[in-house]
């Protein structure tokens, strides 16, 4: 009896070392079809509400530097890109949206990433496969389908001492989208 408990003792700690040999592999190896790569928006929109006081000026943005058609899956960029497409397996479009008293405008971004995992801000690309993102976010490890959102939304107030007291309350909205596989011929420079 003592034997047999020992053999299933060491069978189970084989069992569990594969299976963290395999969540390694999934986390650190990833591949993309070359003349493809995965694409994943990650945008955060402020929004300003006047609670007490006058209006302020707020910041304005406006440097947009490339758009998404969710139907065609084309990527035009305004910018010439600091980065290959040819090695690129995954793209991060990223961006910021005011709105209100939190100001206007829209400013964004294209990063290309040849290497997993990659940190941007709060977002920590972990994996991609052809059906799923794996994440880590607000110290969550998220798994996204193609196709899925991820919006985590987050209201303050903010008290501004000027000649009167001004309140505003802020709403910040960020969003998560993993588009999946797209064809590198998609991403239209200028």
């Amino acid at each position: 009896m003592k034997n047999l408990l020992h053999k299933l003792f060491i069978g189970s700690l084989a069992i569990i070392s594969l299976q963290a040999c395999n969540t390694k592999k999934i986390s650190n190896d990833f591949s993309v079809p070359k003349d493809q790569f995965a694409f994943i928006e990650y945008y955060q929109t402020t929004d300003g509400r006047i609670i007490q006081g006058q209006k302020l000026p707020g910041k304005r943005i406006d440097l947009p530097t490339y758009t998404f058609d969710l139907e065609s899956k084309v990527i035009r960029s305004r910018n010439d890109l600091n980065f290959s497409g040819d090695t690129v397996q995954v793209l991060l479009g990223t961006g910021k949206v005011l709105k209100g008293a939190a100001g206007s405008g829209v400013s964004s971004v294209l990063i290309g990433i040849k290497k997993l995992p990659y940190s941007y801000s709060e977002l920590e690309i972990v994996a991609v496969d052809s059906k799923t993102m794996s994440i880590k976010y607000g110290g969550e490890n998220i798994t996204l389908a193609v196709g899925e959102e991820l919006k985590r939304v987050i209201t303050t107030r903010d008290t501004i001492h000027l000649d009167e007291i001004v309140i505003v309350e802020k709403t910040v909205e960020n969003r998560i989208v993993f588009h999946g596989f797209i064809p590198k011929s998609s991403l239209n420079r200028k």
